[in-house]
């Protein structure tokens, strides 16, 4: 504990890290450097352990929307991380959670543009959380008025919960077509 943060504040007292309100922060040319001395695996582990770790903080995190500003470029990484693995089921149950936060602070073009690369990830996918983020889509490009993409979203997701018998899903969807179509 103690000998933890004397540790922190001499990095801190050689530039080596910024102390920040509640946290430490690593500094770019330091982290850079420090990432160069890691060896293929070392870094491919460091990247997984990180992804996992942001993909598990992401439903807590996204109650409270501003809370999660600081490290919004860490669920980024974490997000693109699963998306350079091709772990599609991953990538889409975390680019739902993230979706609240896309919408609430603004980042809509953004998560467009993760969504939609999150979406063209081939492999498995639960077929109720392929909907849930076509539906997130289709929303996600309806509130930038790009009603083409939105639409094609809520299609798909129409399709593919009448390819697995998802009745309940549909009416929602439908509706939402409609809201597109308006």
């Amino acid at each position: 504990g103690d000998k933890v943060v004397a540790w922190l504040e001499t990095l801190a007292d050689h530039s080596l890290l910024a102390r920040e309100p509640g946290r430490w922060r690593m500094l770019e040319m330091i982290r850079e450097f420090a990432q160069g001395q890691l060896d293929a695996e070392e870094l491919r582990l460091a990247r997984e352990r990180h992804a996992e770790y942001y993909r598990t903080l992401a439903p807590r995190a996204v109650a409270d929307p501003s809370a999660m500003v600081p490290d919004y470029h860490n669920y980024v990484a974490a997000l693109l991380w699963l998306v350079a693995q091709g772990d599609a089921a991953a990538a889409v149950n975390m680019s739902a959670t993230l979706t609240w936060f896309w919408e609430t602070q603004g980042y809509l073009q953004e998560g467009q543009a993760l969504v939609s690369r999150v979406l063209a990830l081939p492999g498995p996918v639960d077929p109720a959380q392929r909907v849930n983020l076509l539906n997130l889509a289709s929303t996600l490009f309806w509130q930038r008025h790009d009603f083409a993409r939105a639409k094609e979203y809520a299609e798909q997701a129409i399709a593919v919960a009448a390819d697995h018998e998802m009745t309940g899903v549909q009416a929602s969807l439908f509706n939402l077509l409609g809201r597109i179509g308006i």
